[in-house]
Protein backbone atom coordinates (compact mmCIF):
# COMPACT_ATOMS: atom_id res chain seq x y z
CA UNK A 1 0.00 0.00 0.00
CA UNK A 2 1.45 3.35 -1.12
CA UNK A 3 1.98 6.10 1.37
CA UNK A 4 -0.20 9.24 1.07
CA UNK A 5 1.53 12.05 -0.76
CA UNK A 6 2.92 14.68 1.59
CA UNK A 7 1.44 18.15 1.06
CA UNK A 8 3.86 20.80 -0.07
CA UNK A 9 3.62 24.41 1.17
CA UNK A 10 2.16 25.29 -2.22
CA UNK A 11 -0.57 22.65 -1.88
CA UNK A 12 -1.43 23.95 1.60
CA UNK A 13 -1.69 27.50 0.27
CA UNK A 14 -3.98 26.44 -2.59
CA UNK A 15 -6.24 24.50 -0.20
CA UNK A 16 -6.39 27.43 2.22
CA UNK A 17 -7.30 29.93 -0.54
CA UNK A 18 -9.96 27.59 -1.94
CA UNK A 19 -11.50 27.04 1.49
CA UNK A 20 -11.48 30.80 2.16
CA UNK A 21 -13.22 31.63 -1.14
CA UNK A 22 -15.90 28.97 -0.60
CA UNK A 23 -16.54 30.32 2.89
CA UNK A 24 -16.84 33.92 1.61
CA UNK A 25 -19.31 32.89 -1.12
CA UNK A 26 -21.37 30.93 1.41
CA UNK A 27 -21.54 33.81 3.87
CA UNK A 28 -22.48 36.26 1.13
CA UNK A 29 -25.31 33.99 -0.04
CA UNK A 30 -26.65 33.70 3.52
CA UNK A 31 -26.66 37.46 3.95
CA UNK A 32 -28.34 37.97 0.58
CA UNK A 33 -31.16 35.67 1.65
CA UNK A 34 -31.39 36.93 5.22
CA UNK A 35 -33.32 40.16 5.10
CA UNK A 36 -32.85 40.60 8.82
CA UNK A 37 -29.11 40.97 8.28
CA UNK A 38 -28.59 38.68 11.26
CA UNK A 39 -25.52 36.88 9.89
CA UNK A 40 -22.64 38.40 11.86
CA UNK A 41 -19.57 37.86 9.69
CA UNK A 42 -19.64 40.98 7.58
CA UNK A 43 -19.41 44.56 8.75
CA UNK A 44 -21.92 46.49 6.64
CA UNK A 45 -24.27 49.35 7.43
CA UNK A 46 -26.91 47.62 9.56
CA UNK A 47 -30.62 47.57 9.15
CA UNK A 48 -31.32 50.71 7.11
CA UNK A 49 -31.07 48.71 3.87
CA UNK A 50 -34.17 46.81 4.90
CA UNK A 51 -36.24 49.61 6.47
CA UNK A 52 -39.11 51.39 4.71
CA UNK A 53 -41.31 54.44 5.12
CA UNK A 54 -44.85 54.17 6.51
CA UNK A 55 -47.61 56.46 7.70
CA UNK A 56 -48.49 56.08 11.38
CA UNK A 57 -51.37 58.19 12.60
CA UNK A 58 -50.87 60.39 9.54
CA UNK A 59 -47.17 60.93 10.32
CA UNK A 60 -44.28 59.58 8.26
CA UNK A 61 -42.24 57.05 10.20
CA UNK A 62 -39.48 54.56 9.47
CA UNK A 63 -40.43 50.91 9.83
CA UNK A 64 -37.58 48.99 11.45
CA UNK A 65 -37.10 45.56 9.90
CA UNK A 66 -36.90 43.54 13.10
CA UNK A 67 -40.07 42.34 14.82
CA UNK A 68 -40.25 41.44 18.52
CA UNK A 69 -42.08 38.57 20.19
CA UNK A 70 -44.26 39.65 23.09
CA UNK A 71 -42.37 37.27 25.39
CA UNK A 72 -39.05 38.89 24.39
CA UNK A 73 -40.00 42.53 24.83
CA UNK A 74 -38.24 43.11 28.15
CA UNK A 75 -35.05 41.37 27.03
CA UNK A 76 -35.11 43.34 23.78
CA UNK A 77 -35.50 46.68 25.57
CA UNK A 78 -32.83 45.85 28.14
CA UNK A 79 -30.15 44.40 25.85
CA UNK A 80 -30.68 45.34 22.20
CA UNK A 81 -32.67 48.51 21.92
CA UNK A 82 -30.03 51.06 22.91
CA UNK A 83 -27.52 49.61 20.45
CA UNK A 84 -30.12 49.72 17.69
CA UNK A 85 -30.84 53.41 18.35
CA UNK A 86 -27.15 54.25 17.86
CA UNK A 87 -27.33 52.94 14.28
CA UNK A 88 -30.53 54.65 13.18
CA UNK A 89 -30.97 57.80 11.12
CA UNK A 90 -32.81 60.82 12.53
CA UNK A 91 -36.59 60.65 12.52
CA UNK A 92 -39.54 58.74 13.96
CA UNK A 93 -39.32 54.93 14.05
CA UNK A 94 -41.68 52.05 14.78
CA UNK A 95 -41.04 48.40 15.64
CA UNK A 96 -43.77 45.77 15.23
CA UNK A 97 -44.81 42.79 17.29
CA UNK A 98 -44.01 39.44 15.69
CA UNK A 99 -47.50 38.04 15.24
CA UNK A 100 -48.61 36.06 12.20
CA UNK A 101 -52.30 36.14 13.11
CA UNK A 102 -52.49 39.94 13.41
CA UNK A 103 -49.76 41.50 11.28
CA UNK A 104 -48.90 45.15 11.68
CA UNK A 105 -49.31 45.41 15.45
CA UNK A 106 -47.05 48.20 16.66
CA UNK A 107 -44.87 47.42 19.67
CA UNK A 108 -42.85 50.62 19.91
CA UNK A 109 -42.76 54.15 18.48
CA UNK A 110 -39.82 56.44 19.22
CA UNK A 111 -37.90 59.39 17.84
CA UNK A 112 -34.16 59.56 17.17
CA UNK A 113 -31.85 62.51 16.69
CA UNK A 114 -28.05 62.42 16.55
CA UNK A 115 -27.99 58.73 17.58
CA UNK A 116 -29.98 59.38 20.79
CA UNK A 117 -33.60 59.05 21.81
CA UNK A 118 -35.06 62.52 21.38
CA UNK A 119 -38.72 63.36 21.72
CA UNK A 120 -41.68 61.08 22.27
CA UNK A 121 -41.46 57.37 23.10
CA UNK A 122 -44.47 55.03 23.25
CA UNK A 123 -44.87 51.33 23.94
CA UNK A 124 -48.11 49.51 23.13
CA UNK A 125 -49.78 46.47 24.62
CA UNK A 126 -50.51 43.65 22.11
CA UNK A 127 -54.16 44.73 22.38
CA UNK A 128 -53.24 48.06 20.81
CA UNK A 129 -53.67 50.15 23.96
CA UNK A 130 -50.77 52.40 24.92
CA UNK A 131 -48.59 50.95 27.70
CA UNK A 132 -45.81 53.50 28.22
CA UNK A 133 -45.45 57.18 27.39
CA UNK A 134 -42.07 58.88 27.87
CA UNK A 135 -40.03 61.76 26.55
CA UNK A 136 -36.28 62.10 26.06
CA UNK A 137 -33.76 64.85 25.41
CA UNK A 138 -30.42 63.70 23.99
CA UNK A 139 -30.94 60.21 25.36
CA UNK A 140 -31.86 61.42 28.84
CA UNK A 141 -35.23 61.06 30.53
CA UNK A 142 -37.10 64.33 30.69
CA UNK A 143 -40.60 65.14 31.84
CA UNK A 144 -43.42 62.64 32.33
CA UNK A 145 -43.06 58.87 32.32
CA UNK A 146 -46.50 57.23 32.47
CA UNK A 147 -47.55 53.57 32.62
CA UNK A 148 -50.95 52.03 31.81
CA UNK A 149 -52.34 48.57 32.59
CA UNK A 150 -53.57 46.13 29.95
CA UNK A 151 -57.09 47.39 30.67
CA UNK A 152 -56.04 50.95 29.82
CA UNK A 153 -55.97 52.20 33.42
CA UNK A 154 -53.27 54.67 34.44
CA UNK A 155 -51.02 52.82 36.93
CA UNK A 156 -48.17 55.21 37.66
CA UNK A 157 -46.70 58.60 36.81
CA UNK A 158 -43.04 59.53 37.22
CA UNK A 159 -41.47 62.92 36.60
CA UNK A 160 -37.83 63.33 35.52
CA UNK A 161 -35.59 66.34 35.28
CA UNK A 162 -32.36 65.89 33.30
CA UNK A 163 -32.48 62.11 33.74
CA UNK A 164 -33.05 62.34 37.50
CA UNK A 165 -36.31 61.08 38.99
CA UNK A 166 -38.19 63.70 40.99
CA UNK A 167 -41.42 62.02 42.05
CA UNK A 168 -43.17 58.68 41.51
CA UNK A 169 -46.95 58.40 41.92
CA UNK A 170 -48.74 55.03 42.21
CA UNK A 171 -52.44 55.01 41.36
CA UNK A 172 -55.30 52.70 42.26
CA UNK A 173 -57.91 51.44 39.81
CA UNK A 174 -60.01 54.55 40.42
CA UNK A 175 -57.20 56.73 39.18
CA UNK A 176 -56.34 58.21 42.57
CA UNK A 177 -52.87 58.45 44.09
CA UNK A 178 -52.36 55.81 46.78
CA UNK A 179 -48.59 56.14 47.26
CA UNK A 180 -45.98 58.78 46.50
CA UNK A 181 -42.20 58.46 46.36
CA UNK A 182 -40.09 61.60 46.50
CA UNK A 183 -36.62 61.20 45.01
CA UNK A 184 -35.14 64.47 46.23
CA UNK A 185 -31.80 64.05 47.95
CA UNK A 186 -29.92 60.81 48.48
CA UNK A 187 -32.64 58.91 50.32
CA UNK A 188 -35.94 58.52 48.44
CA UNK A 189 -38.95 58.34 50.74
CA UNK A 190 -42.26 56.61 50.02
CA UNK A 191 -45.50 57.61 51.65
CA UNK A 192 -48.57 55.39 51.49
CA UNK A 193 -51.67 57.54 51.75
CA UNK A 194 -54.42 56.52 54.15
CA UNK A 195 -56.91 58.23 51.89
CA UNK A 196 -56.09 58.16 48.17
CA UNK A 197 -56.13 61.64 46.67
CA UNK A 198 -56.86 63.07 43.25
CA UNK A 199 -54.06 63.34 40.75
CA UNK A 200 -52.65 66.84 40.35
CA UNK A 201 -54.36 68.87 37.66
CA UNK A 202 -51.38 68.96 35.30
CA UNK A 203 -51.37 65.14 35.11
CA UNK A 204 -55.10 64.44 34.89
CA UNK A 205 -55.15 64.32 31.11
CA UNK A 206 -53.21 61.04 31.42
CA UNK A 207 -56.27 59.40 32.97
CA UNK A 208 -58.00 59.54 29.59
CA UNK A 209 -54.93 58.93 27.51
CA UNK A 210 -55.47 55.19 26.93
CA UNK A 211 -55.45 55.77 23.18
CA UNK A 212 -56.09 52.98 20.74
CA UNK A 213 -53.39 52.08 18.28
CA UNK A 214 -53.36 54.62 15.43
CA UNK A 215 -53.63 53.25 11.87
CA UNK A 216 -50.45 52.06 10.18
CA UNK A 217 -50.11 52.30 6.39
CA UNK A 218 -46.98 50.82 4.78
CA UNK A 219 -48.45 50.56 1.28
CA UNK A 220 -46.51 53.52 -0.08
Amino acid sequence: MSKPKKMTPKDKLIRFVAFFLINVVFQASVIANDKHGAFPYFDFKPDSVFDKKCLFDGKEVNLYHKKVNESDRERFLDKEFQEIVKNLDDGAWIILYKNNQEPGKVFLMFEVKSKFLNGQYKEYHPSGLVKVLRSYENGKKEGIFALWSQEGLLASVMVFNKNIAQVDLSLNREGKVEAQTNHYGRNPSTKVLKRPKRLKKQYRYLLNFSEKLPPLDCST
